[in-house]
């Protein structure tokens, strides 16, 4: 098994201060995504939404993804790991995860992206039931090449009265292994997920 300490160090969705109802309310928070975009001015939004789009880099500086304005604006939070990009709203209701896991390192333990997705699907979102498949491209926007063969899931948890939703993509690059999450209370991600897939045209990895 490879060491959670070295792969997965910062699992974003089960932070325990997203929910203070407790552990369980918390895992259910951090945990879920599919939801819409709202169905009102849509396609009048585009151009606004790609002329907003904001960039920023891991630590590492491998790659860089470029993210829409959100009402407070985001934060930049420590991943416990400089091949990691969290970005959070104001209120931590909603997150956007990018953990890269350079193949230098991850081949050792997973020989291909199947072996990583269900490793993480096993272990991380072992609790959050049965996924619901779902179709997410990634790169493609200029200067940005389309990422192939893209894997991905959504997933609804409600506890305690509160929905969450996560949505998670697993892709492979000539360097990294990649695991994008976008996650958030269910309000809170229903009203931007539509603006967030679209952004994720912009993401790229740059030479290091």
């Amino acid at each position: 098994r490879p060491p959670r300490s070295t792969l997965f160090p910062y699992t974003t969705l089960f932070r325990s201060h997203r929910i203070a109802a407790g552990l369980a309310a918390l895992l259910a928070v951090s945990l879920s995504a599919c939801g819409s975009q709202p169905a009102d001015n849509a396609g009048a939004d585009t151009a606004d939404h790609a002329a907003a789009l904001m960039p920023y880099d891991a630590p590492s500086g491998r790659f860089t993804l470029s993210v829409p304005e959100i009402e407070g604006g985001w934060t930049v939070t420590d991943g416990g790991n400089d091949e990691h990009l969290v970005l959070d709203n104001s209120d931590q209701s909603f997150t956007v995860m990018v953990q890269a896991l350079p193949l230098d390192q991850s081949l050792a333990f997973f020989s291909n992206l199947d072996e990583l997705a269900t490793y993480h699907q096993q272990t991380t979102l072992s609790t959050f039931g049965d996924a619901a498949e779902a179709e997410v491209a990634i790169g493609g926007g200029p200067d940005a090449p389309e990422i192939e063969n893209v894997k991905s899931a959504s997933y609804t948890v409600e506890l305690s009265g509160v929905t969450a939703r996560a949505q998670v993509s697993y892709f492979q690059t000539d360097g990294a292994y990649y695991i994008l999450t976008i996650t958030g209370l269910a309000d809170v991600y229903d009203a931007n997920i539509g603006k967030m897939q679209s952004a994720l045209s912009s993401f790229h990895e740059n030479a290091l």
